[in-house]
């Protein structure tokens, strides 16, 4: 059995236990960074757009707006390639983000439904009125 006295990250002579892999902390942060940092990055990545995507339909559902057009979605920069997951109806896809879906209409549009109850908002944040949207609104109602 060959036994590797050397710290992984830098080399430096290892002191202890004898199946000791790093010098110190940092050394260990560092490496395992380097080592995961792209997957890492990739959920991290993946999950901002998840969260954008659910703000954008949180925002339109608690402002009333059930219906929307898929123009709208695409201005405020909404992304159809992310969702939690699908569901497959008689005669549609309903695409899931967290607690919230939309399923498409007629006519470019998608109708928008919370899963969550929220008749009551304990433990919920406020969300902000997108510029973009009130822009939107103002131009094509």
């Amino acid at each position: 059995m060959i036994i590797n006295n050397n710290c992984l990250e830098c080399s430096d002579l290892l002191r202890g236990r004898v199946d000791k892999k790093f010098c110190s902390d940092s050394c260990r942060n560092v490496y395992n960074n380097r080592v995961n940092g792209n997957v890492n990055n990739y959920v991290r990545n993946v999950n901002n757009v998840l969260r954008k995507n659910r703000r954008i339909l949180e925002s339109l559902f608690r402002l009333g707006d059930k219906q929307v057009h898929k123009g709208l979605l695409i201005e405020m920069e909404f992304n159809f390639q992310y969702f939690t997951h699908k569901k497959f109806n008689r005669d549609s896809v309903t695409f899931c983000i967290y607690d919230y879906e939309y399923t498409s209409l007629e006519n470019s549009k998608y109708v928008v439904i919370s899963l969550a109850d929220l008749s009551s908002d304990t433990g919920r944040r406020k969300t902000k009125k997108l510029p973009e949207y009130n822009q939107f609104r103002a131009n094509n109602l």
